[in-house]
This record gives C-alpha cells, structure tokens and sequence, in this order.
C-alpha cells in the first residue's frame, strides 16, 4: 500500500513538471513571437515606457544631423528640462517645466527666470506654461502606424513602423511620412524619421538613462541661476586661452562695466557687452573681436587701421570697424551720451580673466 501511494505521489510530481514546462514554453513562446508584417498599432505616450529608476532623453535632429533640441523628461515627478539650439552658436536656451511652471535660462544674456503658472478657478486652463508642453511634444502619441520589417538597431532588434503626421502650417496642412522603430522587447519608440518627398527632414532619437543626482538636479528651475554662474565662469577663463586677443574696455572707464562675454561658433569671435554701473541692464556700448585667421570671409573693407576708419550711423547708434593686429574690431556706440565711438575704440585692450569679476550678477 505505502509503495502504491509512493508511485501515486511520483506520477503526481512527473506530471506538474510536465506541465511546468508546458506553461513555460507557451509563455516564451507568446511573449517573443513578432507581430505580422501589416500589423496596425495605435502608440500611446512614450513615457509610458519609462522604468523605475530612469529618465527618457529625446534627442531632436535636423535633416543634416545637427541636435536641434535635447529633452529630458521624468514622468514620475512630471519635471522636464528642454535644451533648443541657437543658431549660428554652439550654444542652447534651457527651459524647465514642471507641474506648476517653469524656468528658463537664456544663453546670450545668461538671464535666468522662474515663472508659477496660475490655475484658473473654473479649472479650465490646459496646463500652458506647465509640464503638459512636453507631454505636447510627443506628436505620435494615438498615431496609428503599421508594422512594415523588423531589423537591429544599434544592436538592438526592433520592430519598423510606417506611419503618416499631417500638421497644420502657414494655411496649408503639410503630411510627413514617419518611419517609427519600436524595440521589440521594452515598446519604446527608440527612432521617429520624418520625411518629405522621400527626404528625411527630422530625427527623433529617444533613450533612457539612469536616475542620477546631478540629472535631477538639472531639472529644477532652482539650479537655473548657478548654471548661469557657471557659464559665465566659463567665459571669463575662456578668454586666457584664446590664439588671438579679446579687446576690451580699461576697467571703470566712463562709468561702464563689463555686462556679458557673449563667444560666436568655437570661439571664432567675442563679443562684449557693456552697461553703466548706475543703470544695471541697459546695454549702451558693444565690442567684438574677430579671429581673422578663423573668419576668412570677413569682409577686407572692415579692415582698415583705426586711425583711417571712420564711424557709421546716427546719433541713437554709432559704429566703427578696423583692423588691430591679426583681428577684426567692431566698436558699437547706443545711446551713449558724449561718446565719441573713435575715442573709445583707441582706448581699448587686451582683456584678460583677472581684471574681471568672477561672480555673475543678474539685473
């Protein structure tokens, strides 16, 4: 009777391990097969796909590969900071969204601000201002797309999409074809390519990234004025590096001092902003210094010695170009009282980190 039930009791077992097994196959099965070529899909929101402990990074391209605006989102404490490129610079504007406002740094000027966006008492407000602009920018969020292949990405197996994006613009409706790859295993959309008669005019990379500190740090409009700091820091110490001399005022003279360091492309130009000590803000005089072994196109008529060159303009704003050294000078003159912009330009000298101040101050 006891072996019996032993054999009883073995069988039992066998037979929960075959079906173990069953189970387990079925479910690998399901969860690795691909979707049909044809297949339609409707995408939802892309921060839907963000885990615990990580932050999306959306990486916007022009149809050239030039990074034309870097988000990063967490949707957890629904904070986003969006970086948008500057023309003509290597630099970028910030703004910082969360759920009550946002922060904005400006590049050129360094001026960093916060605003609270007030909800209306009947509610009915649509979030303007707030994190709901970057949820906006996920445009493919309910687009219908149709799977077309699958292939590897980046090492990564992926599942292709087509799909189309009409927006309206300038009285027209203008339609994008948009060729969507889907990683096969965690759904998120890691490519969006929008193209144009057959061109491609825009890239959307998306990953995610680890939660770090100094990454949540960056996305509190708190962190907005010591990054205007550090920028300026940056600039100041530039300058001691530069292959040519930034010119620029004696210290003190006529009341002005030194308002913002504003660098072109690489560095190829400087240009310096100046403002009365009395009247923090107001930008009266301007001087900018080329590289001209870096700006070949610079026009040869601006390079005259200074004592032959002669100011240009009215009385609201005088201007002077010329030649000093192996550099291009530009000496602008606004609503500057007893100015003589010629005066000025032969008064300048080489600026360097240690006659400047080091602490940034906004107005």
């Amino acid at each position: 009777m006891h072996r019996r039930s032993s054999r009883h009791r073995v069988w039992i077992y066998a037979f929960i391990l075959v079906l173990v097994i069953l189970v387990t196959s079925v479910v690998v099965v399901v969860c690795t097969v691909k979707p049909d070529e044809g297949t339609m899909t409707v995408f939802d929101a892309i921060t839907n796909h963000v885990g615990e402990g990580k932050l999306l990074r959306m990486i916007t391209k022009d149809s050239k590969g030039q990074v034309q605006r870097t988000v990063a989102i967490d949707p957890r404490t629904k904070h986003a900071r969006v970086e948008t490129a500057i023309s003509g610079s290597n630099g970028h504007n910030v703004m910082i969204y969360d759920d009550s406002g946002h922060g904005s740094l400006d590049w050129i000027d360094l001026r960093a601000m916060s605003v609270k966006v007030t909800r209306s008492d009947t509610g009915s407000d649509n979030g303007s201002g707030t994190y709901r602009d970057v949820e906006k920018m996920d445009i493919l969020d309910g687009v219908t797309g149709t799977r077309v292949a699958d292939q590897t990405l980046n090492g990564r197996a992926v599942d292709v999409y087509k799909a189309s994006w009409k927006i309206a613009s300038t009285g027209q409706s203008l339609i994008y074809d948009v060729r969507v790859y889907v990683d096969h295993v965690s759904s998120l959309r890691v490519r969006e390519e929008y193209s144009r008669n057959g061109s491609i005019v825009r890239t959307v990379d998306n990953e995610l990234v680890a939660e770090t500190p100094a990454l949540e740090e960056s996305l509190q409009t708190s962190d907005l004025p010591k990054e205007a700091s550090e920028l300026w820091k940056e600039r100041v110490a530039t300058l001691d590096t530069l292959d040519y001399p930034v010119l620029g005022l004696p210290a003190g003279y006529m009341g002005l001092r030194l308002r913002n360091i504003i660098p072109g492309p690489d560095w190829r130009y400087v240009r310096l902003e100046y403002e009365p000590l009395n009247e923090p803000g107001k930008l009266v005089l301007n001087i900018t210094t080329l590289d001209l072994g870096k700006n070949p196109d610079y026009s040869q008529k601006l390079l005259t010695p200074l004592n032959e060159a002669k100011a240009q303009g009215a009385a609201a704003g005088v201007a002077i170009s010329f030649k000093s050294g192996n550099t291009g000078v530009q000496v602008g003159v606004i609503n500057l009282k007893g100015a003589d912009v010629k005066s000025i330009a032969g008064m300048l000298t080489t600026l360097h980190s240690a006659s400047i101040r080091t602490e940034w101050s906004q107005y």
